[in-house]
């Protein structure tokens, strides 16, 4: 097989699994999670029943793969269009989490639970497994040796920052999936992201 079919196979692949994970969030926001079968989410994505299983094992393989994959690029996205515009390291920063919120206000409260009770359990059987997922944390990193460059962290080591950030990050996530999505995630996380830099970054 030629090197030029070998990826345009390959393009094919990969998307066809974006528009099944398109599907499958969409049927899920719509009709909840038991109700969006298999064979819904073929449909939608315009796929036979075969090729979903030839991409996922199930409906949950869909949360456990691609979360990710798509928060990685989600986020990516708005990093390059973040990096284009040469913001304050500090905004960057703020800007990164808040993709963060947007991107689980986008699929939705209960895939962004499934992801989490997913990845709980992924973590005890490989621990740290959620970091090494979270690609964009690089970027966050850089944005915080800038500032401890600068000499604007408030608290040190610098790595505590990234602590307090993430920690605040998944707190806000589990409250929103406890409460059934019962708050905007968005402009409550913002609201929090811009309280704790305060107390962690002299803007």
């Amino acid at each position: 097989m030629s090197m030029e079919k070998t990826n345009k196979r390959e393009k094919q692949k990969a998307a066809t699994k974006i528009a099944l994970f398109k599907a499958a969030t969409a049927l899920i926001k719509k009709n909840g999670f038991d109700k969006a079968s298999v064979r819904d989410i073929a449909n939608a994505a315009d796929v036979t029943t075969g090729a979903f299983y030839v991409h996922f094992r199930s409906k949950e393989d869909i949360v456990s793969q691609v979360f990710y994959e798509n928060l990685n690029d989600y986020i990516m996205h708005s990093i390059s269009s973040l990096d284009q515009e040469r913001i304050d390291p500090a905004d960057h920063l703020i800007a990164i989490l808040i993709a963060e919120f947007k991107f689980a206000n986008t699929i939705g409260v209960e895939l962004t639970t499934l992801a989490y009770i997913t990845n709980f359990t992924a973590n005890m059987t490989i621990p740290g497994s959620h970091f090494e997922k979270r690609r964009f944390v690089t970027s966050i990193q850089q944005d915080i040796e800038q500032l401890e460059g600068q000499k604007r962290l408030l608290i040190q080591p610098a790595n505590e920052v990234l602590f307090d950030l993430s920690s605040m990050i998944r707190g806000i996530m589990a409250t929103w999936c406890f409460a059934n999505g019962d708050f905007d995630i968005v402009d409550h996380g913002t609201i929090t992201i811009n309280r704790l830099i305060k107390t962690l970054i002299r803007k």
